[in-house]
């Protein structure tokens, strides 16, 4: 008797395990049953997409409560669309700030021109440029009583009593014997002095050949009608001067 309790016993311990495991699969699969049916999804034997679903949803916190407003079992929300997106903006460019400038101070009125002598009616005048360096002179050749102005200014005060600049401003009408002939206005600009002086020669030089061809002869002699060329050299790169380099150092 004893010996059947305990084979007896031996049997229902023996297939417990059994039971427990094939039971198992059936719980759960009775467990997602309702969810996987409302989903569209096969749970037979448990497929991956199965898997990956609950996977998902335990990944979201989908449990027992669901979302606001779902149920556990009410899964038809997951295949539902999307709302559509809005349409795009269309890109504009931001409008520029106006800049922000200081005001401007009031200009004073531009300065008149001096305008140019002009000859009375019936009288002669004569015109010329004549150029030396940088500077320029434009000479207004007029008959009179031999007076020279500089820029509205005497000869002598503009050229700051240098007598060897008033000599060269002079020296063409005295070759000429035409001292108190004339009277000179001359416009200089650029250069130094001495510059706008011999600019001031080749102008009076042209002016007086232009009045009588017969002067040129007497004033080429001198030189007075040739362009002097010479002019300061530029500064090169790489050298203090236009030919003055740098002082060598051995070490």
């Amino acid at each position: 008797m004893l010996g059947q309790s305990s084979a007896f016993l031996g049997a229902r311990l023996a297939a417990a395990p059994a039971r427990r495991t094939a039971a198992a699969p059936v719980a759960i699969t009775a467990v997602r049953a309702p969810r996987a049916a409302s989903a569209g999804i096969d749970s037979r034997g448990g497929s991956p997409s199965e898997a990956g679903l609950w996977r998902w949803l335990s990944r979201r916190r989908v449990g027992a409560g669901g979302g606001p407003g779902r149920s556990a079992g009410d899964l038809g929300w997951l295949s539902a669309r999307p709302p559509p997106r809005p349409p795009a903006r269309p890109f504009r460019q931001p409008l520029r700030q106006p800049r922000r400038t200081r005001p401007r101070a009031p200009q004073a009125a531009p300065q008149a021109l001096t305008p140019a002598p002009q000859a009375a009616p019936g009288e002669v005048k004569y015109t010329a440029v004549g150029r030396r360096k940088t500077a320029s002179a434009k000479v207004y050749l007029v008959p009179g009583t031999g007076t020279i102005t500089f820029n509205g200014k005497p000869a002598v005060e503009y050229l700051g009593f240098n007598p060897a600049y008033v000599a060269a401003v002079r020296d063409p009408l005295e070759i000429l014997g035409l001292e108190g002939a004339y009277d000179v206005i001359v416009k200089a600009s650029g250069g130094g002095v001495m510059g706008q002086a011999e600019a001031a020669r080749l102008g009076i030089s042209r002016a007086l050949v232009e009045a009588d061809a017969a002067h040129r002869p007497a004033l080429k002699a001198e030189g007075y009608m040739t362009r002097d060329p010479r002019a300061v050299e530029r500064k090169k790169y790489g050298l203090r001067k236009a030919r003055r380099a740098k002082q060598y150092s051995k070490r």
